[in-house]
């Protein structure tokens, strides 16, 4: 087995990299290249060459073409408990996989070789959330795996939830009249966002002359709301920050932006 290091760095449900690649040698070491042999990954249950149900696995089949099989979408998708804090999980068990092939009625399997995740906000990459399933395993766990945000949300937490530090990860809505190309950015015309990595979201920090920043409802605040609202003509605003937009004095101009006696 050749490039193991993708399995140091594993991060759930998604594929290794670099690949794993398995190579098929003969009794003299020679690398097999006269045939075509289907290998197969096998998810290992306490480093012992039985079925883990814990784990599941996708891009697990590959032919070794002149002895030799790249499994560039190899997927390691563990089951997960929570941490001792909130937001926080962390894998069940003792992941590994093991490769095997059929040849000439043989059959043919590697060692197991263990599976480390990356811990903490590392677990997924940046602009992903760890989506858990609903469905326990058979060890009490939930399956969960990387997912990128979609255009129209975000995420610079994979740990963090819309809905507050013990609910399950998931991407935020992009805010206010700002756009999300999905993953972990945000754009718009208000460019004072402040990224809160524990809480997962971004807060609107400021807004430009002629607009008031809104971000509560009701008096809470509410992150999908968050924007620069602009003045409207007729109206007038002190400070941005801390004002909301009024209406113009009797006997003065208001453009939206200034008050003119």
């Amino acid at each position: 087995v050749r490039n193991r290091s993708g399995l140091s760095a594993a991060q759930p449900g998604v594929a290794l990299q670099p690949p794993l690649e398995c190579v098929l040698v003969d009794f003299y070491g020679q690398q097999v290249r006269t045939v075509t042999t289907p290998v197969q990954v096998f998810a290992s249950q306490q480093g012992q060459y039985v079925q883990n149900d814990d784990v599941a696995l996708g891009g697990q089949f590959r032919d070794a073409v002149s002895g030799l099989a790249v499994f560039d979408r190899l997927a390691v998708t563990p089951s997960l408990v929570n941490g001792s804090m909130a937001g926080e999980v962390r894998v069940l068990g003792a992941p590994a996989v093991y490769l095997q092939a059929l040849s000439d009625g043989l059959v043919l399997r590697s060692a197991p070789l263990p599976v480390d995740f990356k811990g903490g906000t590392s677990v997924c990459a940046p602009g992903s959330v760890l989506l858990l399933q609903s469905a326990l395993s058979a060890s009490g766990g939930r399956q969960g795996s990387c997912e990128r945000c979609s255009v129209g949300k975000y995420s610079i937490n994979p740990l963090a939830s819309p809905l507050g530090p013990t609910a399950d990860p998931a991407c935020f809505n992009c805010p206010g009249r700002s756009f999300c190309p999905g993953g972990d950015q945000l754009e718009g015309s208000e460019r004072a966002w402040e990224r809160r990595e524990p809480t997962g979201e971004f807060r609107l920090r400021s807004c430009p002359p002629g607009t008031q920043l809104v971000n509560t409802t009701d008096g809470v605040f509410d992150h999908d709301v968050q924007q620069c609202k602009p003045c409207l003509p007729g109206e007038y605003v002190v400070d941005p920050n801390r004002h909301q937009c009024e209406s113009c004095p009797v006997g003065g101009f208001c453009d939206g932006t200034a008050f003119s006696p």
